[in-house]
């Protein structure tokens, strides 16, 4: 008996399963999904050895080194400036102190004039019945003519009258000679003048042209 009778006397239940005869799973399909490529993180690149290079010497001209300016030259210490001498002054000559100390008496005799006339009006008599009173009275106003020739003397020099004239009393430093020294120089050559001008003969033989007073507390009458 063949292959073929064999297998037609078997019984369909004793037929061995044949592979199409099971059962299937279900076939599932999937979508393919688009995905974005990730970034690769760059490798370490290895470090290069490279040889070093040799330059070759660069041969630049010489510049000549720069001129120094005429102003920068080293010429040692400059020499002293000779500044312009001070003009010598002029020593005032006799005509000049007699004006302006005319002047002055010409200034203060209005006020004298008015000292006196107050004072008889305030004791209610007439002024020549002043006369117990009368080297008072003097004496107050020569004080009054001290105090005119020390104050202006010893501030600027002048007094009204010597401005009037151009001239001015200075001391050694020609500088005014300050209250104290005018006022005592005023005493003294008003005493030099009263005693019959005796004061001022000095001058006659000064090249500063200085009286008594000028010669006592060193000072000088000069023009300008």
């Amino acid at each position: 008996m063949d292959e073929r009778e064999g297998i037609q006397a078997l019984g369909d239940d004793d037929l061995p399963l044949r592979p199409r005869d099971e059962p299937r799973a279900p076939i599932a399909f999937e979508t393919p999904r688009f995905e974005s490529p990730r970034p690769e993180s760059p490798r370490p690149e290895s470090p290069r050895l490279e040889s070093p290079r040799l330059e070759s010497p660069r041969f630049e001209a010489s510049r000549p080194a720069p001129v120094p300016s005429p102003s920068s030259w080293d010429l040692g210490p400059a020499a002293p400036r000779l500044e312009a001498a001070a003009p010598v002054e002029r020593p005032a000559v006799g005509l000049e102190r007699l004006f302006a100390a005319a002047v002055d008496l010409a200034i203060l005799a209005p006020i004298w004039a008015a000292v006196v006339y107050f004072a008889s009006r305030s004791a209610r008599v007439e002024m020549t019945a002043l006369q117990p009173v009368w080297p008072w009275l003097i004496g107050y106003l020569a004080f009054i003519g001290l105090v005119y020739a020390g104050y202006f003397t010893g501030t600027t020099g002048q007094t009204l009258g010597k401005m009037a004239a151009g001239v001015r009393v200075v001391d050694a430093a020609g500088q005014p000679p300050g209250y104290a020294r005018a006022f005592a120089r005023a005493v003294i050559g008003t005493v030099g003048v009263l005693a019959i001008g005796g004061g001022l003969v000095p001058m006659l033989f000064d090249p500063a042209r200085r009286a008594l007073h000028d010669r006592m507390f060193r000072t000088r009458v000069v023009k300008g």
